[in-house]
């Protein structure tokens, strides 16, 4: 038998754990891109550089969007690693 096996309760909430400690991660990657691209937009409102055009009022949603996807990238890498040392630990 596999020492990943998720038997039982105590695999269960082990596996949900791990996914909601992904889901953490995506949320907060997604929330600090968001912020540094408002912050990027305040500060070239102020200075006039960078020059970012069209763009510059859409940054922080960019920011947002694409901090989502790479935070489901590493929350799937942090939900697997979790799940396993808590599994290989059973």
């Amino acid at each position: 038998m596999s020492t990943l096996s998720a038997s039982g309760t105590g695999g269960t909430k082990i596996v949900l754990a791990g996914l909601k400690a992904g889901l953490r991660v995506a949320v907060i990657t997604s929330l600090t891109l968001f912020f540094a691209g408002a912050a990027i937009t305040i500060i070239a409102d102020q200075t006039g550089w960078p020059r970012l055009g069209e763009y510059k009022i859409w940054l922080a949603v960019i920011g947002l969007e694409y901090g989502f996807l790479l935070g489901l990238i590493i929350g799937a890498v942090v939900c697997i690693r979790f799940c396993w040392c808590r599994l290989r630990d059973r």
